[in-house]
């Protein structure tokens, strides 16, 4: 467990630096990603809705919140492509797997690098939206840390899968953006997913997103945990369920690596 957290963290660190090369990052996740959440919801209670309708505020306050946690997967995980692939470009990722040391430990490690800033960017995006509108909320910590933690571990089961099928497919970006677009219209990031005709809504409630975003705006709203108990305990399974496919999945990927010797074989 100690090598495993060394592992975790000296991957961190290194991919912390390596955003320093990579400008756009910072660009993306400090500028433009709080700029194109903010201003669409700014300007629909400023023109299309009443500015002091407490209502209104509060509707899009909650819509808000969706498209933020949404916003914190979709960028999550197309950062872990982005790290696979200059890993990969640089043959850092051959070093990786020839070493003997927790390949697991080494992904996590990088995909929560760029997780911590968009937390930390999308936060602020929730911060100043909550001092301009000033919405009626009750904030529940514990409701709100655990769809929090739980939308961690699932972003890194997600990103875990990306490097499979990046170091096995290579170049997977069009196919990833598009099936991200698909799984947004089941997880009701703009709407509930009560609206949704109920044979689709069958594989809305299979994925764990699904409850994270609908825990992540109750615990605005001053949800009891008790009340929520299903959704909590329903993300958590999915999540560690989804979490535990991904690991097998690598470890056989990498069994297969060393039988075949090279990353040519995929």
């Amino acid at each position: 467990m100690e090598n495993f957290l060394k592992i975790f963290l000296s991957s961190f660190i290194k991919q912390i630096k390596e955003f320093n090369r990579y400008p756009n990052f910072y660009l993306k996740s400090l500028f433009y990603t709080p700029i194109a959440i903010l201003l669409p919801f700014w300007f629909t209670i400023r023109f299309f809705l009443n500015n002091n309708d407490v209502n209104s505020i509060n509707t899009s306050f909650t819509l808000l919140l969706g498209v933020i946690l949404w916003n914190f997967i979709y960028f999550s995980v197309i950062e872990a492509y982005n790290i696979i692939s200059r890993e990969l470009n640089t043959d850092t990722i051959y070093l990786v797997f020839l070493a003997p040391i927790s390949k697991i430990a080494w992904l996590l490690g990088a995909s929560f690098a760029p997780s911590i800033m968009f937390i930390f960017s999308l936060g602020i995006v929730t911060v100043i939206f909550y001092l301009i509108t000033q919405p009626v909320i009750m904030i529940n910590g514990l409701l709100f840390i655990t769809a929090l933690v739980l939308t961690v571990i699932l972003s890194w089961s997600m990103s875990l899968g990306v490097f499979i099928l990046t170091i096995w497919l290579k170049r997977i970006f069009n196919i990833l953006n598009i099936g991200l677009e698909i799984i947004a219209i089941f997880v009701g990031v703009l709407y509930p997913v009560s609206h949704i005709p109920s044979f689709i809504r069958v594989i809305s409630y299979c994925i764990p997103l699904t409850y994270g975003i609908s825990l992540f705006r109750q615990s605005f709203v001053g949800v009891n945990l008790s009340s929520v108990g299903y959704e909590v305990l329903a993300m958590a399974l999915f999540t560690l369920f989804y979490m535990l496919i991904s690991i097998i999945f690598f470890n056989r990927f990498e069994r297969r690596l060393k039988q075949n010797g090279s990353f040519l074989q995929y």
